[in-house]
């Protein structure tokens, strides 16, 4: 006998069990049962699925229910989902006959919708703005009395205990739990939002009075769960259910719903998936920062002799750019990045122990490397250290030198190493940053410090900064190393905001 986990149907309602027979619920449309969950629809577009109580329940007084859910967007569309679903009381089931998906979750019709012959009350976890229904926003939580137009919504969240509003992302693919509580007494309906695992809010996120013996006049209801896609394809799960028409609803066995969460998320690709913040500027600007050395070595080169050795409910020249800053990525409207300002540009040779001599520090405070400040070399590796410093700045969101509370200068790149010494290097992630992959993240701070060695010779080359990034290579075990005060920091501290000219003699010629 097939049996669905997580919910089982008494006298007085649902309770939690190790296993039911399937046919104490009634499943149409799209809707099954997939490894222990039930799963109301399953990405085709247009589609609804519904499951509701096989039985009728009596004449309604009060109820108490809580259920987890999940709903897991299109892929590659995190926080992108194909409208939502509901937990739905109606006096009778009929209406699956005539309800329409999409913006309907199933339960009514453009015609039906705003009729009392509904006797339809639901609450709804949406995750698409539909004008034409009034919704607040497109990731909301709403209480809807015989019609898809709430009379009380509110954008999903939950009351932290000191009071504080969190808001969470209906369609993020991360399990959650609703609680719904009503008092036929007092007719009073609250519904409270949280965290999978988190304990029930003190204070409900929606709270209203519903008569719903008027609602539901036909003296019995069906009780259960509505949902639908429209042309994006999400998946809506119903992870755990207890329902309960004489008091609290029985809570749920939190192991057996961890285990069946792990079961119908999606697994992760094998690779990468840096969140676009992070992957636009940092992949992308190494690529061009390797095409535009390669165009203008080849227009230089082709001025000076014209062969071919630039093609080897190892070239004998390169390109310094010298001003590798974020104010210098320029994005397009489809977000490529474009490396500009070649002004502080120079040729030198190609060997690592030859670089361009200057008589002035020339670039940007925060992005100089410490024998640059000391020296005055330029090199290859003077400009892998400045991009080292703009893949921290883009993972941190913050500029390469700040303030202590003392008024003490402070480097970046020595708060992301002491954050790592702690083994706390992702406490520096930006936290704008809504979800991204650890290990990815981790990856470019790691590789920000890497490049951003006070030795030179320590620094990746930019051939294998994308080899990392790309992870077509492994990044080596490293202790990260800063220069002291007699290395040269005061100068890399105090160098000139943007230099705009200075004298520069070049190895070699031009």
């Amino acid at each position: 006998m097939t049996c669905l986990k997580h919910y089982a149907i008494g006298e007085d309602g649902f309770r939690y069990g190790d296993g039911i027979p399937l046919g104490m619920l009634r499943l149409d449309g799209v809707a099954s049962i997939t490894s222990g969950a039930l799963m109301l629809t399953n990405s085709d577009p247009q589609r609804s699925g519904r499951a509701f109580s096989r039985s009728s329940f009596g004449y309604i007084t009060s109820f108490s229910t809580t259920f987890v859910f999940l709903v897991i967007p299109p892929d590659s569309k995190d926080g992108v989902s194909a409208h939502g679903l509901a937990f739905a009381l109606s006096s009778t089931v009929e209406f699956v006959f005539d309800a329409h998906p999409g913006p309907y979750l199933g339960l009514t019709n453009m015609k039906s919708s705003g009729t009392g012959t509904n006797q339809l009350f639901a609450i709804e976890l949406d995750t698409i703005k539909n004008p034409q229904f009034a919704d607040i926003d497109d990731n909301h939580v709403g209480i809807d009395v015989n019609s898809m137009v709430s009379i009380s919504s509110h954008t999903a969240g939950y009351y932290t205990s000191n009071g504080m509003f969190s808001p969470l992302k209906l369609a993020s693919g991360q399990p959650m739990q609703v609680w719904v509580d009503y008092d036929g007494t007092s007719h009073n309906i609250s519904v409270s939002l949280a965290p999978y695992l988190e304990h029930k809010p003190q204070r409900p996120l929606l709270s209203s009075t519903v008569n719903l013996t008027s609602v539901l006049a036909n003296n019995s209801f069906y009780v259960g769960f509505s949902s639908s896609t429209g042309l994006l394809k999400s998946r809506h799960y119903i992870i755990g259910w207890s329902f309960n028409t004489t008091r609290k609803a029985q809570p749920l066995n939190y192991t057996s719903l961890s285990q069946v969460i792990e079961d119908v998320r999606p697994k992760p690709h094998t690779r990468s998936h840096i969140p676009r913040a992070i992957l636009v500027p940092v992949v992308t600007i190494s690529t061009v920062i390797v095409l535009v050395i390669c165009g203008v070595l080849y227009a230089l080169r082709k001025k000076a002799r014209n062969n071919f050795e630039w093609e080897i409910e190892d070239w004998e020249k390169v390109v310094i750019h010298r001003d590798i800053k974020t104010s210098n990525v320029l994005l397009d409207g489809d977000m490529n990045a474009r490396l500009g300002d070649f002004g502080l540009a120079r040729l030198h040779n190609h060997e690592n122990g030859t670089g361009a001599h200057v008589t002035n520090i020339a670039g940007t405070r925060g992005y100089i490397a410490p024998e640059l400040a000391m020296l005055g070399r330029a090199t290859k590796a003077t400009d892998v250290f400045a991009f080292g410093v703009f893949m921290l700045e883009v993972a941190c969101g913050k500029h390469p030198i700040g303030v202590s509370y003392s008024g003490e200068q402070l480097l970046l790149k020595d708060c992301v190493r002491h954050a790592w010494e702690r083994d706390a290097i992702l406490t520096t992630v930006d936290p704008r940053l809504e979800d991204y992959i650890t290990e990815e993240v981790e990856l470019v701070l790691k590789l920000g410090l890497l490049c951003t060695h006070s030795v030179s010779n320590a620094r990746p080359s930019m051939r294998l900064i994308m080899q990392y990034l790309g992870k077509d290579a492994l990044l080596p075990n490293f202790q990260p190393s800063f220069p002291r005060r007699d290395e040269g920091f005061d100068q890399y501290i105090s160098s000139s905001n943007s230099v705009a000219t200075t004298m520069t003699y070049l190895s070699g010629g031009r």
